[in-house]
């Protein structure tokens, strides 16, 4: 993704401090979900299958 050569640092500044906005979301999210003992163990009961789904569309991809 690219800006326009002219561009002020203050034309970008919206987008960066959005962007760094929805980061720290997605992380306190992922901490605060992970935090839940029930939501943790589920995750780990089905972690196999997480991955063999994963395994399989990035192979299909690559």
């Amino acid at each position: 993704m690219a800006s326009p050569k002219n561009s002020h640092i203050l034309a970008l500044l919206p987008l960066i401090l959005l962007l760094g906005l929805q980061s720290a979301i997605v992380v306190f999210g992922y901490a605060l979900l992970f935090s839940n003992p029930k939501i943790r163990g589920t995750y780990f009961k089905l972690k196999r299958l997480f991955d063999g789904v994963f395994t399989v569309f990035l192979g299909w991809r690559g």
